[in-house]
């Protein structure tokens, strides 16, 4: 199976998250590099509410025969507080979809969830749709404390084609194990 890693390229519907750290000027260049900075540069939220979005455009795809799209960010707790949680999302047209909450630690670690249709129509992934996706982090505090959460690095691996299943249909070299028990008359079709 192929993967195609798309990275953020510009700002996306939603730039919610308050702070930004580091080299850059803009939220997406904060989170676009190749090898993650660590604590170099990032977007940091900072709210209680659960609900601040950061979103970014990506690269496209040149694969036409989609199977998966995961979003991965690498991403820590800013203080100990364990309510600092993050949830990774994907915008296809008009519609957000994410993940459950990650629980995160006070060092950087990725996170990761894959989609395996678009989440704007339940359809198998296509090239356009995925060439007009947003991907990015969504604040998953909660309670009340102080910190947050801090995330340096996000892109998408686009996974080309579906798994296959493939099931035996006749013996092979060998067929040594000496007994067979239910039905069928050969080796291969009591495992088939």
């Amino acid at each position: 199976m192929q993967t195609q890693i798309l990275r953020p390229t510009a700002n996306g519907t939603y730039t919610e998250w308050g702070e930004l750290w580091g080299s850059g000027t803009t939220h997406w260049d904060r989170v676009e590099e190749v090898t993650a900075d660590e604590s170099g540069s990032y977007v940091f939220d900072n709210t209680w509410n659960g609900t601040e979005r950061d979103g970014f455009q990506l690269s496209d795809t040149t694969y036409t025969s989609i199977g998966s799209v995961e979003v991965v960010a690498r991403a820590a707790r800013i203080t100990t507080n364990d309510n600092n949680n993050v949830r990774l999302f994907l915008r296809s047209g008009s519609t957000d979809a994410q993940s459950p909450a990650m629980t995160l630690s006070t060092t950087w670690n990725e996170v990761s969830y894959s989609w395996t249709t678009n989440p704007a129509n339940g359809q198998p992934w296509t090239q356009s749709a995925v060439n007009s996706l947003q991907a990015g982090v969504r604040n998953a505090m909660s309670g009340s404390g102080s910190g947050g959460v801090g995330v340096t690095q996000v892109y998408v691996v686009v996974t080309q084609g579906l798994d296959q299943i493939i099931r035996p249909t006749a013996n092979g070299t060998y067929t040594e194990w000496g007994e067979l028990w239910g039905s069928g008359s050969t080796h291969w079709d009591r495992v088939d």
